[in-house]
């Protein structure tokens, strides 16, 4: 029998993770978790590593479950660790259930889930459900399906995901162009892991959010612009929210992040690095974490930590004109950016460009109605020299400007 080609073991894979391991990763509300019927039970143990919030268990009954007389009752207490709950069957046993629904508010996405259940004979508790062991056995079919040597790559890049170590899984794609591409279109694997592969890297893009989450991270950036009122009252959202809002009422789903942006006359902010760092002090005063510093921007720490960071721009007023790199100096009108105008966003009342087709022409073009993921425009800091300012450090580079410079050396 002829060995099957890397592109059948692929697709043998797909079927088997689509129709065995759902439940990894576990990135739904709920998961099923079925009782061992090798022996009755009153007694089961639930422990929960990596949530936030205590997830509630709900039994499902057998169909012979409603033949029993009168209520069956359930004792629940906490763990002593508090991190999980003993659960005890008090007038029935577990020939009566087919298993557990194990539920929570918000998708449980990096978690551990054990299921134990009481052998009364043995005096033991029995494992019956963990998604540790359910990992191990997918990355073992894994390896043990795309043994091809084309495939390499894509063990490597699977194990890492189950790994939960996006850094890496991002490294791996960085070094290889073609494998690279090849993810993008066809995101069916970093989907399964609510990721997708954009311009700011491997990251979880707004398609996967639930509205909660927008919700609280919108309110991160109210909190920063509101932050910024006693620096300067010209300040709002943009970027690809604004974006969203007009194509389509809501934030892009390729899209990961929310930007700020803050305009600062030069008569009092001479430079970007002096704005920088009156826009810093003002943040910290807040409350407000700084996690990175680049040319013009500002990576700030949220609030709700739905996501670790929002960017701030900084947009100099020079006559008329505001100067937000990466876009050209002078691009923006102050009269039709600001004052801001309120708009419905998620729920909530979210201030953008008053003028919102200038500022979309100017940073996305006169086609910005027609879609596109790839949109990026060049990183390039020549044109702000002038006005870049002294820094107590340098500035970090941002993907897009690494990106620009790798072109400009092999132009070179």
């Amino acid at each position: 029998m002829p060995a099957s080609t890397p592109k059948a073991q692929l697709k043998t894979l797909r079927a088997k993770w689509d129709r065995d391991y759902t439940d990894v990763p576990w990135l739904s509300n709920e998961l099923l978790v079925a009782v061992s019927p090798e022996f009755a039970a009153t007694a089961f143990e639930f422990i929960f590593e990596g949530v936030e919030q205590m997830p509630t268990v709900e039994l499902i009954w057998s169909a012979d479950a409603e033949a029993v007389q009168g209520e069956p009752r359930v004792e629940v207490t906490a763990l002593a660790n508090a991190i999980g709950i003993n659960l005890k069957l008090l007038n029935f046993d577990s020939s009566l259930l087919q298993g557990f629904r194990i539920k929570q508010v918000a998708p449980i996405r990096q978690s551990n889930v054990a299921c134990l259940q009481y052998d009364g004979q043995q005096d033991n508790w029995m494992v019956v459900y963990s998604s540790h062991e359910r990992t191990k056995e997918l990355r073992q079919q894994v390896h043990q399906l795309l043994d091809s040597e084309s495939h390499q790559a894509l063990r490597q890049l699977i194990d890492t995901l189950l790994s939960r170590d996006i850094k890496k899984a991002q490294q791996l794609l960085d070094a290889d162009l073609q494998f690279r591409n090849k993810a993008e279109a066809e995101p069916w694997l970093t989907s399964r892991f609510e990721l997708d592969y954009v311009l700011h890297g491997l990251k979880r893009t707004f398609r996967y959010w639930t509205d909660e989450e927008k919700q609280l991270y919108l309110q991160d950036a109210l909190d920063v612009i509101n932050a910024l009122q006693p620096l300067s009252t010209n300040t709002c959202v943009f970027g690809g929210a604004a974006l969203g809002f007009v194509r389509q009422g809501e934030l892009l789903a390729h899209d990961d992040d929310l930007d700020v942006v803050i305009c600062l006359d030069r008569a009092k902010f001479p430079d970007i690095g002096t704005a920088l760092e009156a826009v810093t002090k003002t943040l910290v005063a807040a409350g407000l974490e700084i996690k990175g510093t680049f040319f013009s921007q500002l990576w700030v720490g949220t609030r709700s930590n739905v996501a670790p960071t929002l960017d701030v721009f900084i947009g100099l007023v020079e006559d008329d004109g505001i100067s937000c790199y990466p876009m050209p100096r002078r691009a923006l009108s102050m009269q039709k950016m600001f004052p801001a105008q309120d708009r419905p966003l998620h729920g909530k009342s979210i201030p953008m460009p008053r003028d919102i087709t200038h500022y979309l022409e100017v940073d996305y073009g006169r086609n910005w109605q027609t879609p596109d993921p790839g949109h990026s425009i060049e990183w390039d800091r020549s044109p702000y020299a002038d006005i870049a300012g002294k820094r107590t450090s340098l500035p970090m580079s941002t993907r897009r400007e690494l990106a620009f410079m790798r072109q400009l050396a092999w132009i070179a």
